[in-house]
């Protein structure tokens, strides 16, 4: 692939994707992760989580979370190596 296409191929990698993987930690260190939908504006990801989880008050408490956006295992070549970007 030439620089060009690696770029449009990592722009365009969450179009057809409804959800990603969400990790956060409490005050306390103890790491939680789990799913939650998502939509992207421009260059801004929304995630949908309920103020009852403890997602949101992770988050609301330590400001941090990280997302993760993989290739569904059905469309995948290899379920090893599922393409994925980290954000």
């Amino acid at each position: 692939m030439q620089n060009q296409e690696i770029i449009e191929s990592f722009e365009n990698f969450d179009k057809n994707k409804f959800s990603l993987v969400i990790s956060s930690t409490s005050t306390d260190n103890e790491p939680l992760t789990n799913y939650a939908p998502f939509v992207k504006l421009e260059q801004d990801y929304f995630v949908s989580v309920s103020s009852n989880l403890p997602h949101f008050t992770n988050m609301a408490e330590t400001k941090k979370a990280h997302i993760l956006i993989i290739e569904d295992e059905a469309t995948a070549e290899h379920i090893y190596a599922r393409k994925k970007t980290l954000l």
